[in-house]
């Protein structure tokens, strides 16, 4: 069973908080009253060994074609959400994945 990993944005520092339910804190409680809602690690990696978190955005490549999408949970999970139009596809480990921001961060990348 994997770690359930979570991450908040705090605004006024204008940094993510990291936190699992295994080390889960008062302190973190306190953070999480006063931040964006949480997001959840997927427990896959991109190819840089970055941890992909609900929110991410990231790129990959299949055939000749670059794809930039965000990662999202939808009805039984974690799935790769277009940003042209909303279709979804599931999430799948590909070796050219790569987180390139996120959406609380990065609102720039969500244009297509």
């Amino acid at each position: 069973m994997r770690e359930l990993k979570f991450r908040a944005y705090l605004p006024e520092i204008k940094r993510f908080h990291y936190f699992s339910m295994g080390n889960f804190h008062l302190s973190d409680y306190h953070l999480l009253r006063h931040s964006h809602q949480a997001q959840q690690y997927t427990g896959l990696k991109d190819k840089d060994g970055i941890e992909i978190y609900e929110g991410d955005i990231v790129r990959y490549i299949i055939g000749n074609r670059v794809y930039v999408e965000q990662i999202a949970w939808e009805n039984y999970g974690w799935v790769f959400l277009s940003f042209d139009g909303g279709s979804s596809s599931p999430i799948v480990s590909l070796p050219s994945l790569e987180v390139i921001g996120n959406i609380t961060e990065n609102p720039e990348l969500k244009t297509p």
